[in-house]
């Protein structure tokens, strides 16, 4: 609010619909946006606003950025998993950005979008279509598709999730030893605390020893964006310091490429992670990123993994490949 206030009636950037709970990967999107928008358009205030804070009174905060500021407000919705009915907490607060902000040229940021039928569609589908200033960018080209299929007439694009704009940035000398079963344990999973994912560990123990972890901090949503960069860093050099990860987390597989190790990437209940790793399916990283349908299969590319010693590798390549075309994008649509 302060940060609002301090820009009323001045230019900005607003970033809508961070995370207001722990999740690192999430956070991790926040962190990575706000420095890219800060690259992306020097000396304009980037003003963050999650998505509890943003639904509150009727979006009374979202309301107020827009009495207070210009049509050429650029407005970014956060990245992740929001086009969804999965989470439509999220949802209903790209809604309401996309009808409060009807003149501001509005950016969604790389997204999975995914829909099981629970939710009003021709509500969401109105606010998309009738937006004369909207680009949506999808995360994986199954996204892509559906969007273009729900939205006609919208321009979308395709790029990986903000964060693999980060791969390259992070150095670490941590001594790399033992098995990162990094595994959610929510609706998305498909291991969970199950029989699946004792199966997993017990097939994985006799490789090495297993260390369970997950991408959620012990910390408050509030405490961590008090030290979001030192959180995300911290937890970048606790992925360096195994030798290779399984994990059915999106953000635990791009966590595993920004620290420098090989991740077995394990099926989720929807199409993320099968189309997520598409990313790395060319270019450097291509044997460094392998999806698993089975447990078997996971142990089996952990053993090749552990075995294996794999260089450095060095540049920038999302920055070159993806990001420098995508930047160029949300410039012109922005100024148009």
């Amino acid at each position: 609010m302060l940060a609002l206030v301090a820009a009323r009636n001045r230019e900005k950037i607003l970033l809508i619909g961070s995370p207001y709970h722990s999740n690192l990967g999430d956070q991790a999107q926040t962190l990575v946006t706000e420095e890219w928008l800060a690259d992306l358009f020097p000396g304009v205030p980037v003003i963050t606003i999650d998505t509890r804070t943003a639904a509150l009174r009727n979006n009374s905060i979202l309301r107020l950025a827009r009495r207070w500021g210009r049509s050429g407000d650029r407005v970014f919705l956060h990245s992740g998993y929001h086009m969804t009915d999965l989470y439509p907490d999220e949802l209903r607060v790209q809604i309401a950005c996309l009808r409060i902000f009807d003149k501001n040229p509005v950016v969604v940021l790389p997204q999975t979008i995914n829909f099981a039928g629970t939710f009003d569609m021709s509500e969401l589908a109105s606010s998309i279509i009738a937006h004369p200033k909207l680009l949506i960018v999808a995360r994986d080209e199954r996204s892509e598709e559906i969007g273009r299929g729900l939205f006609p007439g919208v321009k979308i694009s395709l790029a990986p999730d903000v964060v693999t704009r980060a791969i390259g940035s992070f150095t670490s000398e941590e001594a790399r030893i033992g098995i990162n079963l990094c595994l959610r344990n929510d609706k998305e999973s498909m291991y969970g605390e199950g029989e699946k994912a004792r199966d997993l560990e017990e097939q994985l123990a006799r490789i090495a020893t297993v260390s369970r972890t997950d991408t959620e901090s012990p910390l408050s949503a509030e405490r961590l964006r008090h030290n979001l960069a030192y959180a995300i860093h911290d937890a970048w050099h606790n992925f360096a310091t195994f030798r290779v990860t399984v994990t059915d987390r999106y953000h635990g597989t791009i966590f595993s490429v920004i620290a420098g190790i090989p991740v077995v990437v394990l099926s989720s209940t929807d199409h993320k992670l099968a189309s997520g790793v598409r990313w790395f399916e060319n270019g450097p990283y291509s044997e460094r990123v392998r999806f698993a349908s089975t447990a078997e299969e996971a142990a089996e590319l952990v053993k090749e993994f552990y075995a294996a010693s794999l260089p450095r590798i060095e540049g920038r390549y999302f920055v070159t490949e993806y990001f420098a075309a995508l930047e160029k994008l949300i410039l012109e649509h922005c100024n148009a």
